[in-house]
């Protein structure tokens, strides 16, 4: 619900906000599938599990280039989709992902071809939903985004003065969180620099990360796929740039006062020119959400995190050129 004061009268416009409450509740969600799996099997077995393994940071480049490749197994209904059906699936496709992630792991240690043969077909299943809201995906967050867009454009288009006003404010919406993963990452790796400062290593990773009070692991899990090698390079490069990673409570503060100010600004505009700002409203909360499933879930709980990883080490055993399935027949 918005309230607007216009003529010494007031306008409660009613919108759909559950939206935004209910990402922050998947967050926790997800960080607590995170962290539970990470107290079960502990954080040396983890990282030990990634160092062994044939983690590099470029498995990400790999992994897309292995759906490219396999196109044509993963076929999606080329339909339209609606905000709420695709913030639907996005939140099962989000749980399931890291859940089945989990499973993976354990297969992986079981090391036996029916237990490869379990995680082959569950990582399929998997990647199959979570490409379903990616770019190859006619109803997927970003065609979502590109439809949410136009029709902000729209909206705003009733009452700006010009094309490249109405460019600069919907740009202004649609720009990255200012609470992103990757300000969030700075923040805290800075945030680590003042308290430790220490090179990760298997001898020393238990002890530095009670002494941080859970900061090493937590940039771990988040960051660098539980692995030392990536937090380290990572901690080199933050150490190099410093000044720049003072990232203010004051920035978030101020974009948030910002966007608040432009919404009641265009919101009274709208109003004053006979139209309803509802449409409005409803369409700048929508690409904030879809913001956050990209900016912040996307990044820490997915393709690019330690869950896309334990994915990546099960679909990597496909040999280049042979389908999933033909290559699923070897194993039974």
């Amino acid at each position: 619900m918005h309230q607007l004061l216009e003529n010494n009268q007031i306008y409660l416009i009613d919108t759909e906000s559950k939206y935004l409450d209910d990402c922050k509740n998947l967050e926790i969600q997800l960080r607590e599938l995170a962290q539970k799996f990470q107290n079960e099997v502990g954080l040396k077995n983890l990282v030990n599990f990634v160092e062994s393994s044939n983690f590099c940071d470029n498995h990400i480049i790999e992994y897309r280039k292995f759906i490219r490749a396999h196109i044509d197994e993963w076929r999606y209904p080329d339909i339209g989709s609606n905000f709420s059906c695709l913030y639907r699936r996005f939140r099962n496709t989000s749980i399931n992902y890291v859940e089945i992630a989990i499973r993976l792991f354990e297969l992986l240690r079981e090391q036996n071809e029916g237990a490869i043969l379990e995680a082959l077909h569950l990582a399929f299943i998997s990647e199959s939903e979570r490409g379903r809201e990616g770019k190859t995906s006619n109803i997927g967050l970003d065609n979502q985004q590109e439809l949410l867009i136009m029709a902000l454009e729209q909206e705003i288009g009733k009452v700006s003065k010009s094309d490249r006003e109405t460019e600069t404010q919907v740009n202004f919406f649609c720009q990255t969180l200012a609470n992103s993963s990757a300000a969030e990452l700075k923040k805290t790796f800075y945030k680590y620099i003042e308290v430790c400062n220490e090179d990760l290593s298997m001898s020393n990773l238990v002890q530095i990360n009670q002494a941080t009070d859970g900061l090493a692991s937590k940039l771990l899990r988040e960051f660098s796929c539980f692995s030392i090698t990536k937090f380290n390079r990572q901690l080199n490069l933050y150490r190099r740039k410093i000044e720049n990673t003072r990232i203010s409570q004051l920035n978030v503060e101020e974009q948030t006062d910002k966007k608040v100010s432009l919404t009641k600004q265009i919101s009274t505009q709208l109003l004053r020119s006979g139209h309803s700002p509802a449409k409005f409203l409803e369409l700048v909360e929508q690409i904030e959400v879809l913001n956050f499933l990209n900016d912040v879930l996307d990044v820490k709980y997915a393709l690019k995190s330690w869950p896309g990883f334990i994915h990546w080490e099960v679909l990597s055993n496909v040999p280049r050129g042979i389908k999933i399935s033909e290559y699923s027949k070897t194993l039974n």
